[in-house]
């Protein structure tokens, strides 16, 4: 409803979806081309003619015509509502059309985002944000951003220049904020501007695919190459050569016997479980921190200032993760969100338990194949400027190398303690950022890992 008074952007139904009446023709079906099946209730003469209308697109200002003239009150506003549920489920892009001829077609990355048009084009020598990217896709260049809310299409990068097109780049945020001094311009949240000069290209494009929320790009084990290509063999072909035998360890040591144990368990004993004393005694072991010591640098004499030692290893002693333990069941402790005070070992609760809480928990359950309802999500965020202000070209390498220890760490502490440990591969970023109110881009989750109190046998 933002777009009803604006006549240049055009809403259209996306070329892999077709959308038809249901078999008892009480809903519309939306079917995508990789099988994705949606149902939503509609339907109605006045409806069809509005989405035969959006097949090839149409400015809601016609939509909210066509609408007015062919059905009742009632089932305009429920349409209007159906299509708010097409935008949510990607069904729908927005054209930029002038003197009825297409300039170029802009895809939603962001749940619920709307885009607009700035009042007037960015001059001529303004320059595209450094995070921008434009690629050849063979039929369309696409140009990318991880800082904004949209992605566009075109037939020819000559496109850019085109003034319709500039007005949409500048109101999704494409061209550059910070000015030739390298300071930012006036208005420009500070924080974040400071933030953005620590990131680098290659790390902030990774780590906005590879985490959820920030585009709507497929994630997870969908196995695009089935029917394609033949799995990888397990094991690699030896090399062929002279080979020197190995003598093996002690099995029978405690930590051999611990590294042996060690399981991914996704099913949880609902009768007992975890207890805030268990959470607190696997955190000790993990994360607190130890003690805090000057570091000297030895860069033109700067002071690294204090670094703060906790059981696990860190790139540069930067420790830079953070752990927010969103309590779903947990014997002892209420279900909410908190922040691990790694310096005085001790829970700060922040958040109350709300949809987004809901919805994190909800992710779980995706990251898994459906198995897991956990009785604790353990969020691993990351103060980036710690290791940024140390590295370049490495840095976001390094955090995820650094998360990786803290899920060893935390495995076989769990395991040890008999609990039912499991490290995800994917979380939701932005839902994270919303539920704690941080700058995703100053402190933002980069892992998650589930826990629970182990049912006897279980193990994966």
């Amino acid at each position: 409803m933002d777009l009803k008074s604006e006549p240049l952007i055009h809403i259209r139904i996306r070329s892999t979806w077709q959308i038809e009446h249901s078999v008892d023709g009480q809903s519309l079906v939306a079917r995508c081309d990789d099988g994705t099946e949606l149902s939503f209730s509609g339907g109605g003469v006045g409806q069809d003619e509005a989405t035969e209308l959006l097949a090839s697109g149409a400015s809601i200002r016609d939509l909210r015509s066509l609408l007015a003239r062919t059905s009742t009150v009632d089932d305009t506003v429920s349409y209007l509502v159906m299509l708010q549920q097409w935008l949510d489920h990607r069904l729908l892009e927005f054209v930029l059309v002038d003197d009825g001829e297409e300039r170029a077609t802009l895809l939603t990355k962001w749940r619920g985002y709307v885009p607009s048009l700035a009042e007037h084009a960015p001059q001529s020598d303004a320059r595209l944000d450094r995070f921008a990217c434009l690629r050849d896709h063979g039929d369309w260049w696409q140009l990318d951003s991880p800082l904004c809310g949209l992605r566009v299409r075109m037939s020819d990068p000559a496109m850019l220049k085109d003034i319709l097109v500039r007005r949409a780049l500048a109101a999704a945020g494409y061209f550059d904020r910070i000015g030739k001094d390298g300071e930012c311009d006036d208005g420009d949240d500070l924080p974040r501007q400071t933030a953005l000069r620590q990131w680098e290209f290659h790390d902030l494009t990774f780590h906005v695919r590879h985490r959820r929320g920030w585009t709507d790009d497929p994630a997870g084990a969908s196995r695009p190459f089935v029917g394609e290509t033949s799995q990888p063999p397990c094991l690699r072909p030896p090399w062929p050569g002279v080979s020197v035998d190995l003598a093996r360890s002690d099995t029978s040591t405690p930590l051999a016997r611990l590294l042996e144990s060690r399981r991914s368990v996704r099913r949880y004993d609902e009768t007992k479980p975890i207890s805030v004393e268990q959470l607190g005694i696997l955190l000790d072991r993990c994360a607190r921190i130890r003690a805090t010591e000057d570091r000297e640098l030895d860069i033109e004499g700067e002071s690294a200032g204090k670094v703060a030692r906790r059981p696990y290893p860190s790139a540069g002693s930067r420790w830079e993760l953070e752990i927010y333990p969103i309590v779903n069941r947990c014997t002892g402790l209420e279900s909410a969100v908190y922040h691990y005070d790694a310096r005085e070992h001790r829970l700060v609760r922040i958040a109350e338990r709300d949809d987004d809480v809901e919805a994190m928990i909800g992710d779980v359950g995706l990251a898994t194949g459906g198995l897991a309802d956990p009785q604790i999500l353990l969020v691993i965020a990351a103060r980036f400027d710690r290791v940024m202000w140390t590295y370049r070209s490495i840095a976001y390498g390094l955090i995820l190398r650094n998360t990786g220890v803290l899920y060893q760490s935390l495995y076989l502490a769990s395991t040890e303690m008999g609990l039912a440990p499991c490290a995800l591969g994917s979380g939701n970023s932005r839902r994270f950022a919303r539920l704690t109110g941080l700058d995703p881009l100053i402190e933002g989750s980069v892992g998650e890992f589930i826990l629970g109190g182990r049912p006897i046998g279980q193990g994966h």
